[in-house]
């Protein structure tokens, strides 16, 4: 689980279709068959159809995946991911953006219009939503001018 977030927010941005996240940064499949959708991998130069994205996810799998069965493996880089949050989080490290869990949980949330409620995400929202009252002091004293008002 993230610091930051509960883990139903965790959920609800690990299952994001990853075939929109991709979409979401300009990439489009190439080809698509029914469990998955196959593009160019983002990760480096190719022509071939070699980066897969899982539709759904696989038997006995929290998250749909990806996996690149071209120049990832070869490189000795990360040839495969597991759920929208650590898919985005390449994609922005790609993009020479801020790239920790939290700038793609948060990216990820605007995007797609995913509302967060975690605890420790956003401290305005925390403070807006508290249920506390304030203590107020027992007496009040008010200093007002034995004059008429104007």
């Amino acid at each position: 689980m993230l610091k930051n977030l509960s883990k139903e927010d965790e959920h609800k941005l690990q299952s994001l279709p990853l075939d929109a996240v991709m979409e979401n940064h300009g990439h489009f499949h190439v080809k698509e068959t029914r469990k998955f959708k196959w593009y160019s991998c983002p990760f480096h130069n190719e022509t071939d159809a070699s980066f897969r994205v899982d539709l759904h996810p696989g038997p006995g799998a929290d998250y749909a995946g990806t996996y690149c069965y071209g120049g990832c493996r070869k490189q000795n880089a990360p040839s495969s991911t597991n759920g929208a949050l650590f898919l985005e989080m390449r994609l922005l490290e790609l993009e020479g953006k801020p790239h920790s869990m939290m700038d793609a949980a948060k990216k990820l949330a605007a995007d797609f219009n995913v509302e967060l409620e975690g605890q420790n995400y956003n401290s305005f929202w925390r403070r807006q939503n508290r249920n506390e009252e304030v203590p107020l002091k027992d007496e009040i004293e008010f200093n007002i001018a034995d004059r008429p008002f104007t």
